[in-house]
């Protein structure tokens, strides 16, 4: 029995190659796949807005940037006795900083891009997605994502002065 099976499979292995494509069997059609940017379309749409800092220090507005999606500091919440804002390590004030750029559709629908941190303005790699309770995760690492920190910042409604403090409510 199976040496006649072999024999049907060559024989139909054969007047495959010989006869080519067009006489082959028909093959299933497969299922198309959502491209990165279908699936990080929600993903991006989601991350649009005011943004509650980790340690409540600070409001990240995040907006589309050209193609991309970035993160500019909007608010912050922590002022020297002068009333200066906090600076940089280059000096220049935080507020209006982007510290979130380039960030684009992956794969894994997560968006990806860098970050930088405001205090020191090491920039690393980041990945932002919004978690099962509508939070913002936002990973930031060198290398690979298992070397880096994750921070959940919570949706807000923050006003917004022209000197970058913010009130919630």
């Amino acid at each position: 029995m199976a040496k006649r099976w072999a024999v049907v499979l060559a024989l139909t292995l054969a007047a495959t190659v010989a006869l080519g494509p067009a006489h082959a069997e028909p093959q299933a059609t497969p299922v198309q796949q959502a491209t990165p940017v279908q699936q990080a379309i929600p993903v991006q749409a989601a991350v649009l807005g005011q943004w509650l800092t980790a340690d409540a220090k600070g409001v990240i507005r995040i907006a589309p940037c050209g193609t991309a999606i970035c993160g500019t500091v909007a608010g912050v919440s922590e002022f020297a006795a002068d009333g200066q804002g906090p600076k940089g390590a280059d000096g220049k004030p935080t507020c209006e900083r982007v510290i979130i750029k380039d960030m684009r559709p992956g794969d894994d629908g997560k968006l990806h891009g860098t970050v930088t941190d405001p205090g020191d303005d090491k920039i690393y790699t980041a990945q932002m997605s919004i978690g099962d309770s509508g939070e913002l995760r936002l990973r930031g690492y060198i290398g690979i994502p298992m070397l880096g920190r994750t921070e959940t910042w919570t949706r807000v409604k923050a006003s917004i002065s022209k000197d970058c403090r913010f009130t919630t409510g």
